[in-house]
This record gives structure tokens, C-alpha cells and sequence, in this order.
């Protein structure tokens, strides 16, 4: 049987001195509470409205069709998290 492994969603915000919201989607396994960045989300002010419901569905359908175990990358702190995710995708 296989182990059912649970995560809490975090929301972590950063503003940008252009005008720009960054919003990194994290989950925290609770098996061992470690964190992991599923995605960043970039806002410009003028698009704030129209893009928050298509990044929540873009968020939901990547959770689905992805394992975060293979995806993500599980650090000890949110803090180490975005910094892992920054150095491998950016």
C-alpha cells in the first residue's frame, strides 16, 4: 500500500521596486515538514484582477498533473526553498 502523503499550501509575496508582485506558490510536506516551490507568479499592477483566477487554476492543474516530490526542490526553510527554485529556473 502506498503512503498517502499530505502538503499545506503557502503563499509567499514579494514586491518588486517596478511595480511588480511576485507570488511563490510553496507547499510544506507534513511528513516531514519540509517546504518546496511549486511556482512563481509574476503580477503587473494593471493585470492584478485578470490574472489571480487563471493563476489559481494554473496552480490546481500543476499540482494535478505533476508529483511535487519529482518536481519541487524540499529544503528545511521557505527561505532555502525560493532560494533553490530561484538558482534552477532563473
Amino acid at each position: 500500500m502506498l503512503k498517502t502523503e499530505y502538503y499545506k499550501p503557502i503563499e509567499i509575496w514579494e514586491r518588486k521596486n517596478d511595480g511588480v508582485l511576485e507570488c511563490y506558490q510553496i507547499f510544506q510536506r507534513l511528513s516531514d515538514s519540509y517546504f518546496a516551490v511549486q511556482s512563481k507568479d509574476c503580477y503587473l499592477k494593471n493585470e492584478l484582477i485578470k490574472k489571480e483566477k487563471e493563476f489559481e487554476i494554473q496552480k490546481k492543474e500543476l499540482f494535478l498533473e505533476e508529483d511535487i516530490n519529482e518536481r519541487g526542490i524540499f529544503k528545511e526553510s521557505i527561505y532555502e526553498c525560493i532560494q533553490a527554485f530561484n538558482n534552477s529556473f532563473f
